[in-house]
Parts: structure tokens; sequence; C-alpha cells
């Protein structure tokens, strides 16, 4: 359906992919050259990372990376 509606003009039997935020697989970031997992993190602005997280950024940063990425999860950021 996604296809037949493109403007693009895309053969209908070019392959698609459905990737899930958070779960990109190597193959599909390496067509990004530098791929930044924390871009969700850094661009929430103070008060919506505050409001999300309990806690400010650089409290944030000063956790345990095992803890941050747990608590990105929880939010669905990675």
């Amino acid at each position: 359906e996604y296809l037949e509606t493109d403007p693009s003009g895309r053969d209908t039997d070019t392959p698609i992919f459905i990737v899930k935020q958070g779960y990109e697989p190597p193959d599909f970031v390496g067509y990004f050259g530098v791929w930044d997992r924390e871009l969700w993190s850094k661009y929430l602005n103070d008060e919506d990372f505050q409001g999300l997280f309990k806690m400010s950024y650089a409290q944030f940063v000063q956790l345990p990376v095992w803890k941050q990425h747990q608590l990105k999860k929880e939010h669905e950021l990675w």
C-alpha cells in the first residue's frame, strides 16, 4: 500500500523494512554515517527532560551507563 501511493514512483516490488526506534540493526545505522543513540535524550528541552526522568540532564549523565540505558528503555527513547 505504501509503495502504491509513494510519489517517487518506486517499483511495487521494492522491499520495505520497518525499523523500531531504539532497535536499529547495524546494517541500518551503517547507511547514516554518524548514528547518535543519545539524540532523543539530548534534544529534549530541560523542562521535558526533568518531567520525564525526574532529574536534570546533569544528574542523568552522572548515573552509571547501565542505569541511563535502563531509564531510556523505560521511556522508549532507545
